[in-house]
């Protein structure tokens, strides 16, 4: 119990400065925002397409640039659940063609494209969050 408070401790001791010196004054757009999102959210014009810096004196720009960042991290996260999902359909294929007739062989190829199947379900839902969750929103 004491080694785990020690490291707890100095886990915290190492990363609170870390926390309050990421206080920034601009942030760099890694996605382009949707058309709903800039006019919900009222975005200045500097903070629309991927590159452009956004100064947070504008208080409308951070949320701008946090949603920014929430469509980048949905970007990649579909593109590796993709990449996955792809992986895992010739895996399940080559367990059936390579069963020679073994029912067990078989039936594990058909649950690994089952699985590839709600997968790719999971990548098209994390990619089209955002999107739902600013309607939901209003934005």
């Amino acid at each position: 119990m004491k080694k785990i408070l020690l490291i707890l401790t100095l886990a915290i001791i190492l990363i609170v400065p870390t926390l309050v010196s990421a206080q920034a004054t601009e942030c760099t757009l890694r996605a382009t925002l949707p058309q709903n999102i800039i006019d919900g959210v009222g975005c200045p014009d500097t903070c629309i397409t991927v590159g452009q810096v956004c100064s947070f004196d504008v208080s409308q720009s951070a949320v701008c640039c946090m949603f920014g960042t929430i469509i980048y991290i949905s970007n990649l996260l579909f593109l590796f659940l993709m990449l996955l999902v792809v992986i895992f359909v010739i895996l399940g294929a080559f367990m059936i063609i390579t069963s020679a007739g073994s029912d067990e062989k078989v039936k594990s190829g058909r649950n690994c494209i089952v699985y590839a199947i709600v997968g790719f379900i999971a990548a098209l839902l994390s990619h089209y969050l955002p999107n739902l969750v600013a309607s939901f929103m209003g934005l």
